[in-house]
């Protein structure tokens, strides 16, 4: 080992020295530059799964919220159905009659439940 620096300029341990530095250095940007891609990709899939958990959560309370717009308006008809039967069968007279307070009880009862009172504050 002896006979191999003396064969070697003086500068030369140095030069070998700093190249070893400068390796490590690199070395040390690349596996740093190497983690954060890594993080990168982390990020990306946890976002990812995020997007598919609330498109999940958003097709359950869309599903719910059909089903239960469904159902009401299903109670409404019915409910409707039966004033048009109450209507229909009213003897017919020249003024508006009991048919039309009928259709106006139910149109405030069913239609606007968070209203109460008669229309415009009469």
């Amino acid at each position: 080992m002896g006979v191999l620096l003396k064969l070697l300029p003086s500068w030369a341990p140095l030069a070998l020295g700093g190249l070893l530095i400068a390796g490590l250095i690199g070395g040390y940007y690349v596996w740093r530059g190497q983690q954060r891609e890594i993080g990168r990709l982390e990020i990306i899939a946890a976002d990812a799964k995020a997007v598919a958990d609330q498109k999940e959560k958003d097709a359950r309370l869309s599903a719910d919220l059909v089903n239960a717009l469904e159902s009401k308006n299903r109670a409404l008809e019915a409910s409707a159905t039966q004033v048009r039967e109450v209507i229909r069968y009213v003897p017919v007279t020249s003024s508006c009659g009991p048919a039309v307070g009928s259709a106006a009880d139910w149109v405030r009862g069913s239609l606007a439940p968070q209203a109460s009172g008669s229309p415009a504050g009469r």
